[in-house]
């Protein structure tokens, strides 16, 4: 596990650019939230843990970690786009407990794992956003065939 740890920090500090950091951060928080969904989840709203919303993390996760460890440039819009789709679709799993607190009938406020998990979210699509404009920007597709910046 030592030496695997090592070639992962050596990968960062020498080979990775930024847009792979801003990936790795974007699994980070990823998998944050999805610790933070799994333990404070549960309402009485919200009596079941959505199996589809954990299933999507796990597969933002894989292929995260995949895209850092094998340097895959491709695809980084394709994580972004399902990092959105997964946090959104926990929001439209909460909209009872949402609808509920925003009303204010019985005085409920948002938990703070509920928070957690929404900022978690955001940051892990945020950071995938991030890092697939970073990539184009340094494949150099920001420019035309003609050598004008677009």
């Amino acid at each position: 596990m030592h030496a695997f740890m090592e070639r992962i920090g050596h990968m960062i500090r020498h080979k990775r650019s930024i847009p792979f950091l801003f990936i790795a951060l974007g699994v980070a928080f990823s998998a944050a939230m999805l610790i933070a969904y799994a333990l404070t989840g549960i309402s009485t709203f919200t009596p079941v843990l959505s199996t589809k919303v954990i299933v999507m993390e796990s597969i933002c996760i894989d292929i995260g970690v995949l895209l850092v460890l094998f340097e895959v440039k491709n695809g980084k819009y394709g994580l972004y786009l399902l990092s959105l789709w997964t946090w959104l679709e926990f929001l439209f799993y909460e909209a009872s407990y949402i609808s509920n607190v925003l009303v204010g009938i019985d005085g409920n406020q948002f938990s703070i794992g509920f928070i957690l998990t929404v900022i978690f979210g955001l940051l892990a699509w945020v950071c995938t956003l991030i890092s697939a404009i970073l990539q184009k920007q340094e494949l150099g597709w920001h420019t035309d065939p003609t050598g004008k910046e677009a």
